[in-house]
């Protein structure tokens, strides 16, 4: 019966009760007082009873689901987060002696009614002239707010919570709270059994389509909307583990798959998703790992978990992001300073403080995920339209190598471990946010740029503790890859004064692995 039904026939339910309770309660008041202190307690049972039959599932699955926890459970061993790249990235950044690449001689074209002027036989074969940049800034998708409509209470008994969210203050109705014990809970399988039937027969229903209208109107993808989820059972919930478990069951309930295990001490909530994540301890059930949700590097080992599935089709979340954050409108601004054939250029960036402090708590993925996230509107938007008319006119190199060192010189150099005491790969907005950046935050800047501006095809280049790019030139200079049939120039945006064709003099022997970025 559709959860709708059953709320329509609960009130009807309610009708009747207040009625009889009404044509029980005349007769008692006109009785002697012992007969009416009996007929009272007799009343009271009878409502107990009665209303007793209205606490029920709203899912069959539920029930059947709710007995099977009683049942199977089994330890898994749990594994550390894998880590990407272990070999140790240069802590000095070398600096190139600026080396102008010279045009390409090309073989000159007689005029008609003149001789044809006679050349010398090239030893190679002449190259086209190379083309000049008329950079075309594509339509930047600016931001619009969503109006997310107010969340009011439909009954009276009902009650709102409200979250912070992308710097949003949403309100959620709450079909908790009031149906689930508030004592302390036992961290073992009968009482994560019995906070999951507690749950199935809350009034979950309208928690859950409060969250899916914010999750359609925010555009979130399911990491977000996964995040979404735990900022809400944290309102409702101080203990942690309850909380996780709150949490898995929501998002059991919005079709995405995840599952709960114990140690002696609380619950975890993990989760598979579609793309590889890293730093983030796991285990493996069923041939899917599930990564925790905290992001902790390491767990107990020997989690228990229940050795089964939940009794409907469910989804891994994915984590990439293809499509901008609809974060609140919190606007700062960053200048950047950078030198290029002896002339001084300033750029002023915005970037949305609420993007930032979100993306600060995200996954590390895998690199490629990086190179294919766009760029929030505002921030793309002054990047663009301040660049271009520097590299308009100029040749394809030139362009290229003034991009490069606009990437190289406007940002503080620092690892990862500098500076986050961890691995940590940067969207674009971050980088123009915090006060250093590493190689991978360079590259996926600047290839972002070389897409948007130059319309060119770029792929990265992954070194032993190096990431740089490649761009495919019209005319390829200096160092360069194969890759499908493609030339591609190395372009590194973190050797300072390097022009494109130069590679960093430590990987110069070194051979890449390539990364498609498309």
């Amino acid at each position: 019966m559709a959860y709708r039904e059953i709320r329509q026939g609960l009130n009807i339910q309610r009708k009747k009760y207040r009625l009889g309770r009404a044509v029980l309660l005349l007769p008692i008041l006109l009785m002697p007082a012992s007969i009416a202190a009996q007929s009272m307690s007799e009343f009271e049972q009878w409502k107990k009873q009665y209303l007793g039959e209205f606490k029920q599932y709203k899912d069959q699955m539920d029930k059947e689901f709710a007995s099977f926890l009683q049942q199977r459970w089994k330890a898994f061993d749990t594994e550390p987060g894998e880590i990407r790249d272990e070999a140790p990235k240069p802590v000095e950044i070398p600096v190139a002696k600026p080396q102008e690449v010279q045009p390409q001689p090309v073989e000159p074209v007689a005029t008609p009614g003149q001789p044809k002027i006679p050349v010398k036989p090239p030893v190679k074969p002449a190259q086209p002239r190379e083309p000049i940049v008329r950079p075309k800034i594509p339509p930047v998708k600016m931001p619009v707010q969503p109006v997310i409509p107010p969340a009011r209470p439909t009954q009276p008994d009902e009650k709102l919570v409200t979250i912070e969210f992308l710097g949003y203050q949403l309100p959620v109705v709450d079909g908790i709270s009031g149906s689930v014990s508030a004592s302390p809970m036992v961290v073992n399988q009968q009482g994560i059994q019995k906070r999951f039937s507690e749950l199935a027969q809350s009034e979950y229903p309208d928690t859950v389509r409060r969250l899916q209208q914010i999750r359609q109107r925010l555009k979130l993808n399911d990491w977000a909307y996964m995040r979404l989820v735990q900022q809400f059972s944290a309102a409702i919930e101080s203990d942690p583990s309850k909380q996780n478990i709150l949490s898995w069951f929501l998002l059991l309930k919005s079709g995405l798959d995840a599952r709960v295990a114990y140690d002696k001490r609380q619950v975890f909530l993990l989760v598979p998703t579609r793309q590889e994540l890293f730093d983030i301890a796991f285990f493996t059930f069923d041939g899917k790992k599930y990564y925790d949700v905290s992001r902790q590097k390491n767990l107990p080992q020997n989690l228990y978990s229940y050795d089964g599935k939940y009794p409907k089709r469910l989804s891994s979340a994915s984590v990439a992001l293809r499509d901008t954050l609809n974060s609140k409108q919190a606007q700062k601004l960053k200048t950047l300073n950078f030198r290029f054939n002896n002339k001084d250029y300033r750029i002023q960036v915005p970037y949305n403080h609420n993007t930032v402090r979100f993306l600060g708590e995200y996954p590390q993925m895998d690199l490629q995920q990086y190179f294919r996230t766009p760029v929030e509107g505002a921030t793309a938007k002054a990047l663009l339209q301040q660049l271009a008319p520097l590299i308009e006119g100029k040749t394809q190199t030139e362009a290229v190598n003034l991009l490069l060192r606009f990437v190289q010189k406007s940002f503080r150099y620092a690892t990862d471990q500098k500076q986050f005491g961890a691995e940590n790969y940067l969207f674009v907005e971050e980088t123009i946010f915090y006060p250093a950046s590493d190689c991978e935050d360079r590259s996926i800047l600047f290839a972002w740029l070389v897409r948007e501006l130059l319309g060119l095809d770029v792929v990265a280049l992954d070194f032993p503790g190096h990431v740089a790019t490649a761009v495919a030139l019209t005319q390829p200079v200096g160092d360069v890859v194969q890759y499908k049939s493609k030339t591609y120039t190395v372009a590194d945006p973190t050797y300072i004064n390097a022009n494109v064709g130069m590679k960093m003099p430590q990987y110069k022997n070194t051979r890449p692995e390539v990364i498609s970025i498309l």
